[in-house]
């Protein structure tokens, strides 16, 4: 248990110390050395089978499409929210699988925008006659154009995924035409299939009730009630496991704290002990987690020492790799804001976590002020 404690507590650490030694998870953030050509890993997954999954949307783009391979996977911000994936032939025909978070605009401003594009990239580009206007769909939620480039032709088509754009963006001489359409088909239904259903299914989600208030010393009878709720949390961390039907929808990204923090919530159905929101450091390297969990044990001391009975309200901000650290806990589900709030403090160093392994690798819960060095 100690020794699950102490690894997990290692990555914690790492990153309060970072800011000055330059280690650990902050120094790997985005600006953090030279790791201009790395592929983000707190937004792009390569899978096995050398596919490409975009976290944020769950876009999966496969490893090829008829002669088409992937050859890129791209983020274009610190987050996630503009992504592209790349595809090319051996005679150099080019399709480009782009995803944007549009922020209120409407789609037919960013089909503007990606038509000028092309007129900007090429002056002498002009739309081809309306009878070749040709697309790999009959759908008219698909908006496309294409315009001929002499010896080339270039093409966009977008459509609209639950508030994001996407979009391809296809060049290709006239004689390869039918086989880049063929191939744009094909990534369409796996786009859809995939970021279309789940960016769907986190649209609809309903919101849920966050009116959680942090436990400190101060409230319930002091330090006595944290402490109970800390040792509860430490017993019950060895038989925890996170569920496989989580669904992580993202929900926030905070730029203007310790580190960039991305916030998600949980949209699956909820058990005594699923996380309901987590928290991801946007880093090159695989990102540490941190989770909101519901917590039997520490709703058990709550509600004892206010003597009721029945009442499920308690939960624990902890490291995703159970076990390992509680941050905080809160009498029912907090807002993400003031997660995020205690999560800046932790990595600024401000603040300590309640239950955390200090540096002769013992378990130390920490019931004094939460702003204590």
């Amino acid at each position: 248990m100690k020794a699950a404690i102490s690894a997990a507590l290692c990555v914690l650490f790492a990153a309060t110390g970072a800011a000055s030694a330059g280690e650990g998870v902050l120094g790997r953030l985005f600006g953090g050395g030279d790791r201009s050509n790395d592929v983000p890993k707190s937004i792009w997954q390569r899978d096995k089978d050398a596919s490409g999954t975009h976290l944020q949307s769950r876009l999966r783009c496969p490893a090829s499409v008829g002669a088409f391979k992937l050859t890129g996977l791209v983020a274009t911000d610190g987050f996630g929210f503009d992504v592209w994936c790349q595809y090319d032939t051996t005679t150099r025909e080019r399709i480009t699988v782009f995803l944007t978070r549009r922020e209120g605009e409407p789609l037919e401003g960013h089909f503007e925008v990606a038509k000028e594009a092309i007129t900007t990239t090429t002056p002498n580009a002009a739309p081809v006659a309306a009878s070749e206007q040709t697309s790999f769909t009959t759908d008219p939620a698909w908006l496309s154009a294409v315009y001929d480039e002499g010896r080339l032709r270039t093409g966009v088509w977008v459509t609209d995924f639950s508030g994001w754009t996407f979009k391809f963006r296809a060049t290709y001489p006239p004689a390869a035409q039918q086989a880049a359409l063929d191939a744009m088909r094909e990534l369409a239904a796996a786009a859809t299939g995939s970021a279309g259903a789940h960016l769907a299914a986190c649209a609809a989600a309903p919101k849920p009730e966050r009116t959680g208030q942090r436990v400190t010393r101060t409230t319930d009878n002091g330090g006595m009630v944290l402490g109970t709720m800390a040792t509860g949390w430490i017993v019950a961390q060895a038989v925890m496991q996170e569920p496989a039907t989580s669904v992580w929808c993202m929900e926030k990204a905070f730029d203007n704290l310790a580190a960039p923090i991305q916030a998600w919530r949980n949209i699956a159905e909820r058990g005594d002990t699923t996380p309901v929101q987590r928290f991801t450091l946007m880093t090159v390297d695989l990102p540490p987690a941190f989770d909101v969990t519901p917590s039997p044990s520490a709703s058990t001391a709550l509600n004892e020492a206010r003597n009721e009975t029945g009442k499920f309200r308690a939960h624990v901000l902890e490291v995703a790799d159970r076990g390992s650290a509680a941050l905080a806990f809160f009498d029912g589900e907090p807002d993400i804001d003031t997660v995020a709030a205690v999560m800046d403090n932790v990595l600024a160093r401000k603040e300590q976590p309640v239950v955390y392994v200090n540096g002769q690798g013992q378990v130390v819960i920490n019931l004094g002020d939460p702003n204590a060095k």
